[in-house]
């Protein structure tokens, strides 16, 4: 029987940090302004800029929600398509990238490092974008229902 093999954490660490650096340099996202040419700014933060422009855009159907309920799974339902589609148009650089080849080959990495890191990379970048979506949405949103409670559920 073969040995179970072991997750490196120095590794998955380089990897993790790698892929966080590419996201802030923008050299991987397909949102960067121009093709071939560095934008002023790194690709996520041009990421998180139409993010909190979608978030107002989706506070701004509060005025037409009747209901606290509906208002939350408008906001809930939307911040959700809007995350997913940015993942699906950015799941080649995110989840499977064939640019990672030049950074692990050098490297013997098993695969189940490589999994975790690609894991915390994509934990993180969903992290970012649902906070980017859903800040003005929970914050609108508890002073339009003069509930705070609105922005803990949210």
């Amino acid at each position: 029987m073969d040995k179970p093999q072991n997750v490196d954490k120095a590794q998955r660490n380089i990897l993790y940090k790698t892929a966080l650096k590419l996201d802030w340099r923008g050299s991987t996202n397909p949102f960067t302004a121009m093709q071939g040419k560095r934008g002023k700014f790194p690709g996520i933060v041009v990421v998180i800029l139409m993010n909190i422009f979608f978030s107002f855009m989706l506070s701004m159907m509060f005025n037409i929600a009747p209901s606290f309920f509906l208002a939350l799974v408008l906001a809930s339902t939307g911040g959700m398509v809007i995350i997913a589609m940015q993942l699906l148009i950015e799941y080649s650089h995110i989840i499977i990238s064939p640019d990672d080849y030049h950074v692990i080959s050098p490297l013997p990495v098993n695969s189940k490092t490589y999994f975790q890191a690609k894991l915390y990379h994509l934990f993180v970048y969903v992290s970012i974008l649902s906070l980017s979506v859903s800040f003005f949405p929970a914050v609108i949103g508890s002073f339009i229902f003069d509930s705070f409670i609105f922005s803990r559920l949210y």
